[in-house]
C-alpha cells in the first residue's frame, strides 16, 4: 500500500509521500571548468603562445614536476611580448556568471602581487585581470573570484615582470580549480544572494557557508532560494518538508528560514535535520544573523509533503 511502511516491530507506520525536490539540486557539487587542474596527468591541457616579434626566443618553459607544473622564464628578444611568459587553458566561461577561481602557487623567488591571473589575453597587463596575488617560495592557496564577460577565453598565469627580462625565476602552480559562484544574478546554482553585499554565503568544496564576521550587517550571510529561472519554488498554503545536513557550526550561528516578515527558527547543530514547514510565501531566504559564527551545510532538500 502506497505510504506503509513495517517497523521491525511488527507495527505498520505510515510515511508520508513527497514531492520532487524544489531546488536545482540540494547538494553543492558544482561543476568543476579545469581540465587537469591537479597536474596528475602531467602538463596536458596547458600550453603557452608565442607572441611578439617572430625572431625573438621569448616563450617560456613548460615542465611537468611531478604533480605540479613549473613555468620558467625564458631568453629574451627586445620585441618579445610577456604573454609568451604565461602559460594557459581555454575556459568555457559563460557571460555575466561568477566564478571562484582557487589555485596554489609559489616560486623560487619572491614578488609582491608578482602573479598576474587573468581570463583574456590583451596587449596591457591590467586588462582582464581575475587578480594578482604575491608570489612567496612556500606553497600559499588562493582564492579569487571573476565574473566572465563575453569576450572572456582562458584561465592564464605569469609574471609581468619577466618582461624583456632573462633570469633563473620560475613559479610552481597546482591544484587549480574554476567553479561557478553565487551572485545576484546567476539561478543555476539553486541559490542567489539578495544584494552584491551579502558576502558571508559562499558555495566551495561542495559545501554551502553562510557567515557573519563581526562588523558586518545581520543580511551579510544569506541566500534566496531559486527554482533555475526566478526566486518563487514555493506554493503558498502547501506542507513542505525540509531535509537538511550541518557539517560544521562555529560561534552559536542561527539558521533562519525567512518569508518576507515571517520566519523559522531552525537547528543550527551538526547533523542533519527534518522540519515541515507550511509556506508563507511563494519565496524565501536562509540566513544566519550571530555576529562572529558561520554555518557549513552539505545538503538542503525541500520536498512538498503529499
Amino acid at each position: 500500500m502506497l505510504g506503509l511502511g513495517l517497523k521491525n516491530s511488527g507495527i505498520m507506520s505510515w510515511t508520508r509521500p513527497l514531492g520532487p525536490e524544489i531546488m536545482v539540486r540540494s547538494n553543492f557539487d558544482t561543476v568543476e571548468n579545469v581540465t587537469n587542474g591537479s597536474f596528475s596527468n602531467g602538463i596536458t591541457g596547458w600550453s603557452n603562445v608565442e607572441y611578439g616579434d617572430t625572431s625573438a626566443t621569448g616563450l617560456a618553459t613548460l615542465t611537468d614536476e611531478g604533480g605540479y607544473l613549473r613555468l620558467a622564464n625564458a631568453t629574451t628578444g627586445t620585441n618579445t611580448d610577456w604573454r609568451s611568459k604565461m602559460v594557459r587553458q581555454l575556459i568555457s566561461w559563460v557571460d555575466g556568471k561568477t566564478y571562484e577561481v582557487k589555485f596554489k602557487v609559489r616560486g623560487n623567488y619572491t614578488r609582491t602581487n608578482g602573479l598576474y591571473v587573468r581570463a583574456l589575453y590583451q596587449d596591457s597587463h591590467t586588462n582582464d585581470q581575475v587578480g594578482t596575488v604575491n608570489i612567496t617560495t612556500d606553497w600559499v592557496e588562493h582564492t579569487l573570484y571573476y565574473t566572465a564577460h563575453s569576450g572572456s577565453l582562458d584561465i592564464s598565469f605569469g609574471d609581468a615582470a619577466w618582461y624583456q627580462v632573462e633570469n633563473s625565476e620560475y613559479i610552481e602552480i597546482d591544484d587549480v580549480s574554476i567553479k561557478e559562484s553565487l551572485s545576484t544574478e546567476s539561478h543555476s546554482l539553486g541559490w542567489v544572494r539578495v544584494n552584491s553585499a551579502d558576502e558571508g554565503s559562499v558555495i566551495s568544496s561542495n559545501e554551502l557557508t553562510l557567515s557573519r564576521p563581526s562588523g558586518e550587517s545581520q543580511d551579510y550571510g544569506r541566500l534566496q532560494a531559486s527554482n533555475g529561472t526566478n526566486n518563487n519554488v514555493l506554493e503558498v498554503g502547501k506542507l513542505y518538508k525540509l531535509v537538511y545536513t550541518i557539517s560544521e557550526s562555529t560561534g552559536s550561528p542561527n539558521f533562519d528560514f525567512w518569508f518576507t516578515s515571517w520566519f523559522i527558527n531552525c537547528t543550527a547543530d551538526v547533523g542533519s535535520h527534518t522540519r515541515y514547514f507550511t509556506a508563507k510565501h511563494a519565496s524565501f531566504y536562509i540566513r544566519n544573523d550571530v555576529l562572529g559564527s558561520s554555518i557549513k551545510f552539505s545538503s538542503i532538500s525541500i520536498k512538498e509533503a503529499l
